[in-house]
């Protein structure tokens, strides 16, 4: 198989497009020399395509010091199998099979610490298994390597339609949520992020097509609260208004999600449950059209030994905005700022972050409140704090990074200008 892979990388472009996948470690001892020079060839002889003969040549001679008479014969032998084989199998397959070996190496050196010495978790290795998934497709679709520079595919997200929010001011200020845009939503305790996110989300709930769900990852408060504070938000109703008739209310609800009550799940609060291995099979077979995660930061699992909590939160966060990408989906999450945060109506100062948790977001909304007791506790301060998205629908670049004074109305669990 390694003469295999090396007739694929003596074509210049196969070698550039697959080296960075392919481990050395994983080839055998002659196939590792040749892999190693190869680099070193290309760079001096600008050739498309590798004559081994010519090669084999130039090889004698870099590795004169390591051609000795006791092994120039397996050389020799080496060099003539190059030459004479011809390549009959698919160049991805190939290259996945490398890069499952390395992946497999890795997993089972971590597997047998954690055997022998406890030294680590079973979390690293749902790690490594999701980075291998990911690095086997990017290896097998270089499609997916570059952006295309048609004018045409670049304007495409902007004029592609999204899923727009309740709240007017954010379709003006940030435009429609796509697949693979990560939300942050930061605010200090007490202020309204889960509230907020009933809001927007029952709205944007309404536009998924048929068969697509919100899953809502609940680790905050009671599960069936959040669902009624849903209901509540999507209707515009207060509970003593849908308790006069609760099945009128439901009714009304159904219709108002084309006909799924189940179109926002929210997944019961439990500890069992909130880890990064039990959330990747719910959305892995849920293939949701929107994920949520109130809060983000309580989600378990991604932690090495030793590492600090900020590094652990930097890893889930590149989790959850690399679900986005997986699964084709918009992927909001709350955290909540720090202390400053509670005594500032525009504020963007993450708790427990550094630079992973802004870094991991294409737009962070921040939500602030007024602390002095006596004025208008209602109000509410928005500040789009970050904004990468790609703009469109009712979207205004002005706005781009706009501060915008709301009210809350508590009783319906919405958001109002």
């Amino acid at each position: 198989m390694d003469i295999a892979l090396l007739t694929i990388l003596k074509k210049r472009e196969s070698y550039i497009r697959f080296k960075p996948f392919i481990k050395d470690y994983t080839l055998s001892k002659e196939a590792k020399a040749v892999f190693i020079a190869l680099e070193i060839y290309y760079r001096a002889k600008p050739v498309p395509e590798i004559d081994w003969a010519e090669f084999e040549s130039w090889f004698y001679i870099y590795k004169s010091g390591n051609i000795t008479k006791a092994n120039a014969e397996i050389w020799q032998h080496f060099f003539k199998q190059l030459r004479d084989f011809t390549a009959t199998g698919s160049e991805r397959e190939m290259v996945a099979h490398y890069v499952k070996m390395a992946y497999a190496t890795a997993i089972g050196e971590k597997t047998m610490n954690i055997l022998q010495r406890n030294d680590g978790e079973l979390d690293a290795i749902e790690e490594l298994v999701q980075e291998y998934n990911k690095e086997v497709g990017r290896a097998i679709k270089p499609e997916e390597l570059f952006a295309s520079g048609d004018v045409s595919a670049v304007l495409k997200r902007a004029t592609t339609p999204g899923l727009n929010w309740r709240l007017s001011e954010l379709n003006r200020s940030c435009g429609p949520l796509r697949g693979g845009d990560h939300v942050l939503v930061t605010a200090y305790v007490g202020v309204g992020k889960t509230t907020f996110l009933a809001d927007q989300v029952s709205y944007m709930a309404t536009q998924l097509p048929a068969g697509k769900r919100v899953i809502w990852i609940n680790n905050e408060e009671r599960s069936d609260v959040v669902s009624l504070r849903i209901r509540t938000a999507g209707l515009g109703k207060t509970v003593v208004d849908m308790a006069m008739d609760a099945a009128a209310s439901d009714a009304e609800y159904t219709a108002l999600m084309g006909g799924d009550k189940d179109k926002v799940l929210v997944l019961r609060n439990d500890k069992d449950l909130n880890n990064v291995t039990h959330l990747n099979a719910i959305f892995n077979e849920t293939k949701p059209g929107l994920i949520v995660f109130d809060v983000l930061d309580k989600v378990e699992g991604l932690r090495e030994k030793d590492s600090k909590e900020h590094e652990r939160l930097g890893r889930i966060y590149k989790w959850a905005r690399a679900l986005g990408h997986e699964y084709d989906c918009p992927v909001i999450s709350a955290t909540q700022t720090d202390v400053s945060g509670s005594d500032t109506r525009f504020m963007d100062q993450l708790r427990g972050s550094k630079v992973d948790k802004p870094g991991e977001a294409d737009l962070l909304i921040s939500i602030g409140k007024n602390k002095d007791l006596t004025a208008d506790q209602d109000r509410r301060y928005i500040y789009i704090a970050k904004n990468k998205l790609a703009g469109g629908g009712m979207f205004e670049e002005a706005l781009r990074h706009g501060t915008f004074e709301v009210k809350i109305n508590g009783p319906i669990a919405r958001f109002e200008s």
